[in-house]
């Protein structure tokens, strides 16, 4: 169960993941993580901008960052 996603709706982040790096004031994506954990945060969610792709509706990734916080529920 994710409890408190670290929120991106900003569309620019898709187009350029290092954009959250300089914020969090890192170099890579693992590093990101860490902080963002040590922050509170248990996940992140990204809204993309599926016209880029062809689409006509946004579409989320979701990372969660404990595989213990998946569960299947089908």
């Amino acid at each position: 169960m994710i409890n408190n996603p670290f929120v991106l709706t900003d569309h620019m982040y898709s187009r350029r993941p290092e954009k959250l790096n300089m914020e969090l004031g890192v170099n890579n994506s693992s590093s990101a993580t860490k902080k963002l954990q040590s922050m509170g945060y248990d996940s992140v969610i990204l809204t993309y901008d599926n016209s880029e792709f062809g689409g006509e509706e946004d579409f989320i990734e979701i990372c969660v960052f404990s595989p213990l916080n998946i569960k299947i529920i089908k």
